[in-house]
């Protein structure tokens, strides 16, 4: 059996208690088997809302949820302990009962943390609760000095009880849940622990979770409850990481609920999410991390993409940037058919492209797709399947987030972003001061790379040359010489593609490789073709100082700059 939980340290602000694992610790207040209440109160009393107490010597937090502020029974959940490196038990059910201030339920789990890094976390079904409400006799969010005090079976032995005391925690349960970064859910959270290898977690705009803890992936949603309060429905699956890490349970969907956390000034500090198996192996997740916010020290980081525009916009163009975590150049041309290719570092970094859409499936200025490759130059791999999400205004600004292997670390078991995406900040390159004749001044001239140190693809096109007689659809052919035993060819369409002003770029279509003559092999010979895009730059004088080639397809991509 494999862990069943990846856990975080706790951010409770609560004092240093003994370590204890697989639900140990100082069980002074452990009561005999039965279990009773102290009372109830009488009236009814409305149990939703976030409780923060201790159990058995170990802190004790977590949220009833009964669907709105009037329920009476439901979703609830708990942790028990965080304050060693094993992180959480945890105690959760479906079946709370609420009758004027008498709190039950029969058919709880409470999971055990194991004891140590080599342990295995194990599962106890049918925990009794019992427990008594006070001061909450009124159905809102802002109740003050409301009390929910009980016991619950000992998971270690059934013939005793657990005993808890915990508090109302008004200022957090009366925030109303919503997506913004400031005040709501949105932004970059991450946790110390996770099977020993930290985790991360990004929540942008819409919704959409990515992120990694421990051996796993994760991927979802989290969306504010239509009937407000504080809490967020939680839906993740599992995958393999993005560095090839295997997760036990990957493809198994869990869900729960989330909160945001602030101080009492009304900051923003940290995310307790908690979420149980509702497809595949049992299991249960509780992270508690810390915000990151946009300002912090720590990279990565919340990122503000801005508004995003209600009506269409157009994402098509040359956009030239930075990534805000790192001040590291990025560049990047996006087609009118909103296929894409971006490079970092002048062309001498790691690619990520699309091959057919940047993602623009709404009437609005947001695009979003997770079918995108990346290229990692330091280890000629290519990643299949990363998600790009941002915000573009025609021809102002493209701000996104993006899956980034880049910054996974070698041995996968420490994350340098612990999963969180990276960034781009760009705005639109400057348009050309006259528009390139293209069969006048392109055709019949040799362009070649300058660059020694590999810019682009692998493999890297050394030379193309243009050819100076039109096929019969019109296009113009090329060829040259590459890297790795290599040929290039391809053709290009004299028609200027309209993306932008005085934009010298031409369609590039059936880019392929093949083995060069007196060579055995080439790596990309036989591979899909590709298409993309050529660019023509001007110098200070207007003249042609250089063309660039950037095509793609979903086997591999060409990033080729020379000079005439």
């Amino acid at each position: 059996m494999t862990r069943a939980g990846l856990w975080s340290v706790a951010l409770l602000a609560a004092a240093t208690l003994a370590s204890c694992g697989g639900g140990g610790g100082d069980d002074s207040d452990i009561g005999a088997g039965g279990g009773t209440d102290s009372g109830s109160s009488s009236g009814q009393q409305y149990p939703a809302g976030i409780w923060s107490g201790t159990s058995g010597g170990q802190t004790f937090f977590g949220i009833i949820d009964p669907g709105s502020a009037t329920g009476t029974s439901g979703f609830y959940y708990f942790s028990r302990g965080g304050t060693d490196a094993m992180g959480f038990d945890g105690l959760y059910g479906t079946d709370l009962q609420t009758t004027g201030g008498r709190v039950t339920s029969n058919s709880g789990v409470y999971y055990q943390r194991p004891a140590d890094e080599q342990g295995t976390g194990t599962f106890v079904t049918s925990i009794a609760l019992t427990g008594t409400l006070s001061g909450r006799g009124t159905p809102s969010w802002t109740s003050a000095n409301a009390t929910f005090n009980g016991n619950y079976t000992n998971p270690g032995n059934s013939a005793t009880r657990l005993q808890f005391t915990s508090s109302y925690d008004v200022n957090l349960a009366k925030r109303t849940a919503n997506l913004s970064l400031n005040g709501g859910i949105q932004g970059a959270y991450m946790g110390a622990t996770s099977d020993t290898s930290g985790w991360g977690l990004y929540v942008d705009w819409a919704g959409r979770i990515s992120g990694r803890s421990g051996n796993c992936q994760l991927y979802g949603s989290v969306l504010p409850q239509s009937s407000g309060g504080p809490f967020y429905n939680v839906t993740i699956t599992l995958a393999n990481t993005i560095d090839g890490t295997t997760c036990a349970q990957a493809g198994h969907v869990l869900s729960g609920r989330a909160i945001v956390r602030y101080s009492t000034d009304d900051v923003k500090t940290g995310l307790w999410l908690a979420v149980r198996t509702v497809s595949g192996t049992r299991n249960t997740f509780i992270l508690d991390g810390s915000f990151a916010a946009t300002d912090s020290t720590t990279v990565p980081r919340s990122f503000d993409v801005g508004s995003i525009a209600t009506t269409s916009q157009v994402p098509s163009g040359i956009w030239k940037g930075t990534d805000p975590f790192n001040n590291e150049a990025i560049d990047m041309v996006v087609l009118a058919n909103n296929q894409f290719l971006m490079y970092r570092n002048n062309g001498n970094g790691d690619v990520f492209y699309n091959p057919s859409n940047i993602g623009m499936g709404n009437a609005s200025g947001g695009f979003y797709s997770e079918n995108n490759i990346f290229w990692r130059r330091s280890t000629d791999t290519l990643y299949n399947n990363m998600h790009f999400a941002g915000a573009v205004a025609t021809r102002t600004s493209l701000k996104a987030i993006y899956d980034d292997p880049s910054k996974q670390s070698a041995n996968g078991s420490t994350l340098a972003y612990n999963g969180l995406p990276a960034a781009m900040s760009l705005t639109p390159a400057a348009t050309s001061a006259r528009e390139v004749a293209f069969v006048s001044e392109l055709t019949g001239q040799t362009y070649r790379s300058t660059n020694s140190a590999g810019f682009g693809s692998q493999p890297r096109v050394t030379s193309i040359t243009i050819g100076s007689t039109a096929n019969t659809d019109g296009s113009y052919p090329f060829s040259g010489t590459a890297s790795g035993g290599c040929t290039v060819k391809g053709a290009i369409t004299p028609i200027r593609e309209s993306i932008q002003t005085a934009g010298n770029m031409f369609s590039v279509s059936d880019l392929s490789y093949s083995v060069a003559t007196g060579s055995t092999s080439c790596s990309q010979s036989g591979t899909d073709t590709q298409s993309g895009v050529l660019i023509v730059d001007l110098n200070a004088s207007s003249q042609i100082s250089a063309v660039r080639v950037l095509t793609a397809s979903s086997t591999g991509f060409t990033i080729f700059l020379g000079q005439p």
